[in-house]
């Protein structure tokens, strides 16, 4: 039985057909049972605090309040489109970054010893330059 039912057979919400299963439940089961008797002591307790009224004109008061507090509806919608076109026009409008070419110090040329030691080097689009001149040689 759920949680739900256990409140509603309490608050006497349920049709009597599924309060006498709720009941043969309760009757099979010591946990729901449990349950049941914290809810009824629960109920107990808070009816021993003090009562309090509010004001007649509360409910009034708090609308008003939410009334004047409430976002007009053009800035809802406006400010968070505003927001996202801000953000791709600075994603469209920014300067592609160039990335200059790293510089690891290393000769313009190779040669014949260095592809004999290193075997097969991934070389630049120079590569059938170079291979051509290590032929003639």
């Amino acid at each position: 039985m759920s949680y739900e039912m256990l409140h509603d057979y309490f608050d006497g919400r349920l049709a009597p057909d599924e309060a006498a299963r709720f009941e043969r439940a309760l009757d099979a089961d010591p946990q729901l049972r449990e349950r049941l008797r914290e809810l009824r002591e629960l109920d107990a307790a808070l009816e021993t605090l003090p009562g309090y009224r509010a004001p007649a004109d509360f409910t009034a008061r708090v609308l008003e309040a939410a009334r004047r507090r409430r976002t007009p509806l053009v800035l809802r919608i406006a400010l968070p489109l505003a927001a996202a076109a801000a953000l791709l026009l600075a994603v469209f409008l920014a300067e592609p970054k160039t990335e200059e070419p790293l510089d690891y110090g290393a000769p313009d040329y190779v040669w014949e010893a260095d592809v004999e030691t290193y075997g097969s080097l991934a070389l630049t689009d120079m590569e059938d330059l170079i291979l051509a001149e290590l032929e003639a040689s």
